[in-house]
């Protein structure tokens, strides 16, 4: 017997686009659960686009192979980013990357299962603050803050955090 006999269930959940896209796999009748992890971290030297494509064109790569979702987001000095997959490489992934010496003072904010990925669109996508029109800077500054060393404030709390990474997502 293959695998179609046994799978009981699969959708694709379209939602409005304020909470975006979600995906629900269940294959023999148990969900496939959604791993987030949203960390946050300092840059150990400043950031510059040439870098963040290197390590976006990198993480897409590895992104495909593991099954991940996510998005960056960079300042001139500070990394936020979410995970979303299965438990095992969404965890590696991040651990790899908490270990990259690349990163000063990672802070993890989500280690969280959830019912559905909020990031699905890409593999990875990068938002790099100083690319974006001076208006979605504004926007960004009167809702997280700004920061004296980056475009805006990289938040601290996992909602903010969560709800810049959405911000982000909408904008691409």
């Amino acid at each position: 017997m293959g695998l179609w006999p046994r799978i009981r269930e699969f959708s694709i959940l379209l939602l409005g686009p304020e909470t975006g896209p979600r995906i629900r796999i269940a294959l023999g009748g148990s969900t496939i659960p959604t791993h987030r992890i949203i960390y946050s971290s300092f840059a150990k030297i400043p950031v510059d686009l040439e870098s963040v494509r290197r390590i976006a064109d990198r993480s897409i790569l590895n992104n495909s192979t593991n099954q991940l979702r996510g998005i960056l987001v960079a300042t001139e000095t500070r990394f936020l980013q979410v995970l979303e997959g299965a438990p095992d490489p969404t965890r590696s992934t991040y651990e790899r990357i908490a270990a990259d010496v690349r990163h000063d003072q990672v802070n993890l904010l989500t280690n969280d299962l959830v019912d559905a990925t909020s990031f699905s669109r890409w593999k990875m996508r990068c938002l790099i603050a100083a690319n974006l029109p001076p208006e979605h800077i504004q926007s960004f500054q009167q809702k997280y803050g700004s920061d004296d060393r980056s475009t805006f404030a990289i938040p601290d709390r996992a909602d903010q955090a969560l709800a810049l990474l959405k911000d982000a997502y909408a904008l691409m």
